[in-house]
Parts: structure tokens; C-alpha cells; sequence
């Protein structure tokens, strides 16, 4: 079984903070089905479901509900790394570059 990743706990709870998917993918500059992927994957590597999928939106279940504190934990420890030990005098830059298939 594969662990759930940081980036896969901060987009969950980017989709719960924002109430959505489509507003978490602008937040972080992100695609739909990007923010998407990695919800399913988190979801995968829990088994278990974290939202109730339905017309009106999402709605977290109880697991997401359990999960939130375990994230914003790792949230947390993950902030706290960074403002300790990254070397804030390095050059870190990150580019990413996404495309799409278009079938025509």
C-alpha cells in the first residue's frame, strides 16, 4: 500500500477549506482533474471514501472528518521544517509545466 504524500493531505485539505474542487485548483494553481487525481489517490491509498460526491458538491464523510486533524498536523510539522532547516539563502525554485491531451 502507497502512504498518502504531503502534497495529497495539503490538497485535501485545500478542498475542504475552499468548499471545492474547482476553487482548491485555483488556489493552488492547479487543473480540476489535477486536484482531482490527487484525491483519488489519497482516497486509494486510505481506502477508505472522503466525500460524498453528489449535484450540490462534496460533502467530507466521517473518515475526511478524522483526517482533517492528522493533516493539519502534518501541515503544521511540514511548515515548521521548512522554517528551520531549509536554507533560506538557497535558490529553490519550482516550474511546472502541465498539458492535455486534445483528441480530436
Amino acid at each position: 500500500m502507497k502512504q498518502p504524500s504531503l502534497d495529497q493531505l495539503s490538497t485535501f485539505l485545500t478542498v475542504l477549506r475552499q468548499g471545492g474542487v474547482n476553487r482548491a485548483a485555483e488556489v493552488l494553481h492547479l487543473s480540476q482533474p489535477a486536484v482531482t487525481a490527487r484525491i483519488k489517490a489519497l482516497e486509494a491509498a486510505l481506502g477508505k471514501t472522503l466525500f460524498e460526491r453528489s449535484p450540490q458538491g462534496l460533502r467530507p464523510t466521517r473518515d475526511a472528518e478524522l483526517l482533517v486533524g492528522y493533516a493539519e498536523r502534518f501541515e503544521l510539522l511540514a511548515s515548521l521544517v521548512e522554517r528551520d532547516l531549509v536554507d533560506a539563502g538557497a535558490h529553490r525554485r519550482l516550474i511546472r509545466i502541465g498539458a492535455s491531451e486534445t483528441v480530436t
